[in-house]
C-alpha cells in the first residue's frame, strides 16, 4: 500500500500482514486404551500421546512493516487468548487455573547502507511482558498449609523477558 493511495502525501509504504488461526477440535487419548476421545481444544491439555500440548482455540499473528528509501521497520504482534488448564475436560469442578490472554510485541528494522552491507537490529519482546503463571490451583488459601503451585509454559509463551540485537549481513 502506498500511502499516496489513502490520501496521506507521506514518503515509503506499508505492509500489513495478519494471520488467524481457529482450531475446530482436538480430539486425542491420553493411551491407546481410552475411547470416546477428549476434546482438548482452547486448554492446555492434549499432549499425552506426543501432541502438542497448548490446543488455543484460536490465534492472532500480525507484522507491519513500514520502508522508506534504505531504511525499514516492523512490528509483530503474536496474540494468545484466555486458556483452560486440561482439568476442565478432566475433572468436575476443578480449581487449576489456565493462563490469561498474552500480547507479545517485537520490533525490528533494517538499513541499506550500501547495496552489499545491510545493518540489522531490534528488540524481542519489547514490553518486557512476563510469562503467565499456569497451573495453579485457586481453591488454596493463604495459611492452610498448601501451596498453590503453577508452572510456566516455555512453550507458548517468552520465559526470557526484553531482548536486544543487531547483525550485519555483507556480500562479496
Amino acid at each position: 500500500m502506498d500511502f499516496d493511495d489513502v490520501g496521506i502525501p507521506l514518503p515509503g509504504s506499508v505492509s500489513i500482514n495478519s494471520n488467524f488461526t481457529y482450531l475446530l477440535k482436538f480430539a486425542t487419548t491420553p493411551d491407546q486404551f481410552v475411547i470416546p476421545l477428549t476434546d482438548y481444544a482452547g486448554t492446555t491439555g492434549g499432549g499425552e500421546v506426543g501432541t502438542q500440548a497448548g490446543s488455543y482455540r484460536w490465534k492472532l499473528f500480525t507484522r507491519l512493516n513500514y520502508n522508506v528509501g534504505p531504511f525499514g521497520v516492523g512490528l509483530q504482534w503474536r496474540h494468545l487468548p484466555a486458556i483452560d488448564h486440561v482439568s476442565t475436560v478432566t475433572t468436575a469442578n476443578s480449581t487449576i487455573a489456565g493462563a490469561p490472554a498474552y500480547d507479545l510485541f517485537n520490533l525490528s528494522g533494517r538499513y541499506a547502507v550500501t547495496d552489499n552491507l545491510n545493518l540489522r537490529f531490534g528488540v524481542d519482546n519489547l514490553l518486557d511482558e512476563a510469562p503467565p503463571l499456569i497451573a495453579q490451583d485457586l481453591s488454596v488459601v493463604p495459611g492452610d498449609g498448601r501451596l498453590s503451585g503453577g508452572r510456566f509454559d516455555a512453550g507458548n509463551y517468552d520465559v526470557l523477558g526484553r531482548r536486544y540485537y543487531i547483525g550485519v549481513n555483507v556480500e562479496f
